[in-house]
């Protein structure tokens, strides 16, 4: 079985190609499952977009577990709101190494606030220890599927667009043109992070 892909399709012999990133994300790593029967994959959250209910009759058996083994939701470092549950909501809000100090997270958390929106980030403030990994965008983090994503002061890495395939509408935030985030933004914004989010915080109003 390989773990936490993202990526799964079919070879022309009918094998299972399962892309997951390995090393820490440096590479992606193309698995096959050449003889054991059957072949079997999880896949990262977020990564596929769930699809409609299948019509039809279905029957449920009630089955009493063990209080060892009934599933507990695991919350994040911060308390804030269950990992899981992190960047499942229509708006997110991303912030990456253009932040300057931890302090200057309270900007970003009252704009997501504002927006009914999700914080999140680029690894490198997770690395800084400014969010929890539960937080984290990209290949060694979430993949995410919002609506909209609102990314300030990301540079753009592979590793971090990998996580937002599946985003509909992507804003980018950053001084630099040439950062890899503004080539991939349907709304790129050429301009200080601190700069833009504070018009948008007065531009929401109450």
């Amino acid at each position: 079985m390989t773990a936490d892909c993202t990526e799964l399709s079919l070879n022309s012999e009918g094998q299972l190609v399962q892309t997951r990133p390995a090393f820490g994300g440096r590479i992606m790593a193309s698995i096959l499952t050449k003889t054991a029967r059957p072949q079997i994959a999880t896949v990262r959250q977020g990564v596929f977009k769930a699809q409609p209910r299948a019509s039809g009759d279905c029957a449920v058996i009630p089955c009493e577990l063990p209080g060892e083994l009934r599933p507990r939701l695991q919350t994040g470092d911060d308390g804030a709101a269950p990992v899981l549950e992190q960047g499942r909501r229509p708006v997110v809000v991303a912030v990456g190494g253009g932040l300057k100090d931890k302090a200057d997270l309270v900007l970003f958390e009252q704009l997501a606030q504002k927006l009914d929106a999700d914080l999140m980030c680029s690894r490198v403030l997770v690395e800084r220890g400014f969010l929890p990994q539960g937080r984290q965008i990209g290949l060694s983090g979430s993949a995410i599927s919002a609506e909209l994503l609102l990314c300030f002061g990301i540079s753009g890495s592979v590793q971090f667009l990998s996580g937002v395939k599946g985003v509909k509408r992507l804003c980018a935030v950053n001084e630099d043109r040439e950062a890899e985030i503004m080539k991939n933004a349907d709304y790129p914004v050429l301009g200080d992070l601190y700069g833009v989010a504070r018009a948008m915080l007065a531009a929401a109003g109450d």
